[in-house]
């Protein structure tokens, strides 16, 4: 599964490829994945991207008043490609999920290798929505989230912290990869603190 830093990577190479480019097609290959009908894939078409951001883990392309909003589940995953196949890509159940031809030539493919298609696509006016996205919590990598906002919201949690950690109207993009690898840092780090107190403690005692 994508972890938060690595959206938040794709997300920046995203923007600098997409911003000021024109969209020329959007062309679906998995109906299932498409979770809005309303306003329709095709109203990206001929507009501009003015941007691409991210909320927590959810890539959100801006287009100027509509925005193609992705969750890439467990698999999913964004292609460039600097050359689109000259054709349409046939629905079926292979890995394609949807394909987005810029104007000038190239643009990027949405694809899911698992064989349970859990990739979401969302056509809407706001992020917010999109209600996953409407419930996230404050997001870790914005820093906008000190120690102390941290540990207020962790107070009225109850259950184990790494439940806690994953749970996305607590903290946006924090899943159980990545809460677990923060986890064992913090683990780290306070064997470390006990061991240098320890020493510190016993090089005292044995001080004249």
């Amino acid at each position: 599964m994508p972890e938060l830093p690595e959206v938040e990577v794709l997300c920046r190479r995203l923007d600098e490829r997409l911003s000021g480019r024109r969209i020329e097609a959007v062309q679906l290959a998995s109906f299932s994945a498409l979770k809005t009908y309303d306003p329709p894939l095709s109203s990206l078409e001929s507009r501009a991207v003015a941007g691409v951001g991210r909320r927590g883990k959810w890539v959100c392309v801006d287009t100027g008043g509509e925005w193609l909003v992705v969750h890439l589940a467990k698999s999913g995953w964004v292609r460039w490609r600097d050359r689109m196949p000259p054709a349409a890509p046939r629905p079926g159940r292979g890995p394609l999920a949807l394909r987005v031809r810029m104007e000038g030539g190239g643009g990027f493919e949405l694809t899911e290798m698992a064989t349970e298609k859990r990739l979401a696509l969302y056509v809407v006016s706001s992020p917010d929505e999109v209600d996953q996205i409407a419930t996230l919590g404050p997001d870790p990598l914005t820093g906008d989230l000190p120690r102390e906002r941290l540990g207020a919201l962790l107070a009225g949690e109850k259950g184990d912290l790494k439940h806690a950690l994953s749970r996305q109207s607590l903290l946006a993009g924090v899943g159980n990869a990545w809460g677990w690898h923060g986890l064992t840092d913090i683990h780290q780090e306070a064997r470390g603190a006990r061991k240098d107190a320890h020493h510190g403690d016993h090089g005292a005692e044995q001080a004249p």
